[in-house]
């Protein structure tokens, strides 16, 4: 594969080195040579810092400068001849150090036209947003601005890999009528209309866009400990309704949703510390016909958004939809089965397992039900029980709060 980016941020620089280094850095370390920079800003300036780096580094370097504007898809696409026919392609304003292999994957083996990295994000207003299906497959792109969107805010992460075959008509067509073009908000969404099929793969490192000074700063501040994060590396599986959010009976609308006492600021904590924060949970509304997956995922984005006032991050949402007892009026019957995914069987710790690289031995398990805790016993997790001391339940710890949950995981990581 060669590899494709643009920019004129390139030579911002982090830790003694540009974002162009780094990433040509990042690149070179997994095997890539190859490298063709689409210029347009400031391209003497890039050529020179290229050439130094050529230098440095065992790599081939090509470089294309427009006579004019042509907008990221348009340099792409006017320059789609010259790549080989596989590549990654990445914005020059992109720091990265992640994880390439099911980028690569997704179009080398499971023969996607196009794939690119996705992760939530905390400033989904001014974001490109995704839908997801649950095949890791993009079914829509939601443009901003988009104030009603009320689903789960995943965002661009901006790092793709493409198929060059599935571009060539495109870039034909471009050649013939070359209108500038945006890659993120135009060609992409193009490609979903044109039935090419997209895969979303979730970003497991650092894809941090540095394009703005705001950015850029908040970037060069955590670039150390983001820098240290591993990729595989322990979660907190957390319960929903009663760790995340108080008990009311079966949550139906995003409006019910009022989060428990020291939700946010327990979670960010988790988050800097490294932790993946995962929620696994038992939704039976589903098969009961009370709330549809679509109206679930609404819920899961509105919860999303209140931890966002603390800086709070949940990386993910795995749920049951299936319950084995019928009898409800609007069920439906296809999800009315035993299953391998209702806690506490393991398989929504398996379905986490197969999208990130989990360190289990230092992972934990949190909620207020025995089957949390079952389930922790089950697959060799710790264990906390959030709530009431009760004797019957055979967890590691037991804690009355949030806070006092942060406390045990953190004591336990100082131990070790």
């Amino acid at each position: 594969m060669s590899t494709v980016t643009r920019g004129p941020k390139s030579l911002m620089e982090i830790q003694g080195l540009s974002v162009l280094e780094w990433q040509i850095k990042f690149f070179y370390q997994r095997g890539v040579t190859n490298f063709f920079f689409l210029l347009g800003h400031f391209a003497k300036e890039i050529e020179i810092k290229l050439k130094l780096l050529e230098r440095i580094y065992p790599i081939v370097i090509d470089i294309e400068v427009e006579n004019q504007p042509r907008g990221t898809a348009g340099a792409l696409l006017s320059s789609l001849s010259q790549l080989k026919d596989y590549f990654f392609l990445i914005h020059g304003d992109i720091l990265v150090n992640t994880e390439l292999r099911k980028l690569e994957n997704a179009i080398v083996s499971e023969n996607f036209d196009f794939a690119l990295t996705y992760h939530p994000t905390n400033h989904p207003d001014d974001s490109d947003l995704l839908i997801v299906d649950n095949h890791s497959k993009v079914s829509k792109i939601i443009t901003k601005p988009h104030s009603l969107f009320r689903g789960r805010a995943l965002g661009n992460a901006g790092l793709y890999a493409a198929k060059k075959e599935s571009l060539l008509e495109l870039s034909e067509n471009y050649l013939v009528n070359p209108i500038k073009q945006d890659l993120d908000r135009e060609l992409i969404p193009h490609l979903l209309e044109i039935g090419k099929t997209i895969a979303a793969v979730r970003n497991v490192g650092l894809v941090k866009d540095v394009g703005t000074p705001e950015r850029f700063a908040k970037v060069e501040n955590e670039f150390s400990r983001l820098q240290q994060i591993s990729f595989r590396r322990p979660a907190v599986f957390l319960d929903r309704d009663g760790t995340i959010n108080k008990l009311k009976g079966f949550i139906k609308t995003p409006d019910q949703i009022e989060l428990m006492e020291n939700v946010g600021d327990v979670i960010s904590t988790l988050n800097k510390i490294g932790f993946w924060i995962i929620v696994i949970t038992n939704q039976p509304v589903i098969s009961r016909g009370e709330v549809t997956m679509q109206g679930l995922e609404e819920i899961h984005g509105h919860i999303e958004r209140l931890l966002m006032f603390y800086g709070a991050i949940i990386d993910d949402f795995f749920y049951c939809p299936h319950h084995p007892d019928s009898g409800f009026k609007d069920e439906l019957k296809e999800l009315k089965i035993l299953c391998d995914c209702r806690k506490p069987e393991d398989g929504l710790i398996k379905q986490a397992l197969s999208i990130y690289p989990i360190n289990l031995e230092e992972s934990w398990v949190v909620g207020d039900s025995w089957r949390d805790i079952e389930l922790a016993n089950r697959v060799g997790l710790k264990s906390i029980f959030l709530g009431e001391d009760d004797n019957s339940i055979n967890s590691d710890y037991k804690a009355s709060s949030l806070i006092s949950v942060l406390e045990i995981i953190k004591r336990n990581i100082c131990e070790v």
